[in-house]
Parts: C-alpha cells; structure tokens; sequence
C-alpha cells in the first residue's frame, strides 16, 4: 500500500491567481473530513466538469507541429495512434515556479 499524501482540490496558480483544480480523471481520491459518499458524489461532479467537451482540446497532428501546455493548470493525455507509425517525443521544462 502506498503513503497517503493530502493535497488540496484547488489551488491557486502562482502566475495568473486563477483558481485550478488539482484533480484528474482516474486517481482515487478521498476528501478529508467529508464522508466517503459526500467526497466521492463531490469528486464525481468536479470530475464530470472537467471533462465537459468545451474544455478538451485535440490536436490534429503534421509533421513539425510542437505543441506545449502549462502543467500546473492542464490535464492532458494521449488518445490511440497506429504503432507503425514513427512518432518523436521530447519533453522540455522551462525555468518558472516550483510546483504548488
């Protein structure tokens, strides 16, 4: 069993003040101080939120293209691609803010 670590459901992002969620779509999670079904019926509502199609972007892929996102503030994740085909990631970390 891993160690439980706390965090907050939203935290204020250190750039814009903005107000995100730090919540994704498929960790388990338990708010603290609520009763199991309270925090399970919250955490399905803000996860019903965030995956409203308004709010999800999908990249149609040329050759060239870069694409980047502020990690602190985006869920992001890869749909199925043909395994024959070549593809070339390369992550790039900018100086900025510690992670909040």
């Amino acid at each position: 069993m891993s160690p439980v670590f706390p965090h907050p459901l939203v935290r204020t992002h250190p750039s814009s003040g903005k107000k995100v969620l730090f919540l994704d779509a498929a960790t388990e999670v338990e708010v603290v101080g609520w009763s199991p079904r309270a925090g399970s019926e919250l955490v399905a509502e803000l996860r019903a939120h965030i995956e409203q199609p308004h709010y999800r972007y999908t990249h149609r892929w040329t050759v060239g293209d870069i694409v980047y996102w502020d990690n602190q503030a985006v869920l992001h994740a890869r749909s199925a691609f043909d395994p024959n085909s070549r593809r070339v990631l390369k992550r790039i970390s900018l100086a900025g803010s510690r992670p909040f």
